[in-house]
């Protein structure tokens, strides 16, 4: 009873999404914004691997400030096969954590884009408008969180001289926060990680990007009613037109970035009209499972 409780009140909490490339830093963030929680609070799983170790969505209970947020820490788009291409399991884990807040959550209340800093990239923008302009519809607020920038001489100046790049890409944010995610190698002499006096101005840079960027009221992408509808037409008709709009726009945003060759998770080759077709369906009827979950109770 105790724990149908606790899962009743996190369903109210304002859900925070950190999304961002492979290899950017998104769990090492997550492991920031829990700083100062109770140390039995379970941390994010970091690794220093070429290929993402994070491919379901997990959510962690974080205090900031005293008020307690949802943070979702999500899989890559582009981390199957080693981040080169579309993956579909990736792609259906996203639309799962997108329905998951949408029909029992509190909705989306704040985007969290993580990317490694020096240099802004095309995969950078890739992600970006997958995210904010595919799955959310410019309709969630975003902040950007720039990591790797430890040897910068002053690390917030490096907003300063790079906003500039992402206006010319039309990736505009509601805050930012410069930092860097890592204390570093352990230094003898110091006692301590070599960057760990920036990594600990870093943290409540992340949290402020929080608690002044969260909105109350999430965003959610259609009411539960609408989704029976659509998924009852399509039980009945067979419909070979992609009944579900938002699942097949939200497929044709994420291979118009991550390329048009979208591959299968389980064997790498490249999927052929039918494949894509039968993948987009094969979502749609994941999603309307009432009783699925979007990664919550891993």
């Amino acid at each position: 009873m105790v724990f149908g409780h606790k899962r009743e009140a996190e369903a109210k909490l304002p859900n925070v999404v950190l999304f961002g490339s492979t290899g950017c830093g998104k769990s090492s963030v997550v492991n920031m914004l829990l700083d100062g929680n109770d140390s039995s609070v379970a941390r994010a799983n970091v690794s220093s691997r070429a290929i993402g170790c994070t491919f379901e969505s997990k959510s962690y209970v974080a205090e900031i400030g005293g008020k307690n947020y949802k943070v979702w820490d999500t899989t890559g788009l582009n981390e199957g096969d080693e981040g080169m291409v579309a993956n579909t399991e990736a792609f259906k884990q996203l639309c799962r954590l997108i329905k998951h807040l949408s029909y029992k959550g509190n909705g989306v209340s704040l985007l969290v884009f993580v990317m490694r800093g020096p240099r802004v990239t095309e995969n950078n923008e890739k992600n970006f408008e997958v995210f904010f302009d595919g799955f959310c519809k410019k309709e969630v607020p975003i902040v950007i969180a720039v990591t790797g920038l430890e040897n910068e001489e002053v690390i917030d100046q490096w907003w300063v001289d790079n906003k500039s790049a992402f206006d010319k890409r039309q990736m505009y944010f509601n805050g930012s926060a410069c930092i860097t995610a890592t204390s570093g190698n352990f230094h003898k002499a110091l006692g301590c990680g070599v960057h760990e006096h920036v990594y600990r101005q870093s943290i409540p840079k992340v949290q402020r990007l929080i608690t002044e960027h969260c909105a109350e009221q999430g965003w959610k992408k259609v009411d539960k009613f609408t989704i029976v509808l659509i998924l009852a037409h399509y039980q009945l008709t067979h419909d070979k037109k992609k009944p579900n709009a938002w699942v097949a726009r939200c497929w044709k945003w994420t291979t118009k970035a991550f390329g048009p060759k979208p591959t299968h998770s389980s064997t790498g080759a490249e999927m052929t009209a039918r494949d894509r077709a039968a993948a987009i369906n094969d979502i749609l009827i994941s999603l309307s499972d009432d009783e699925s979950s979007s990664g919550d109770e891993k």
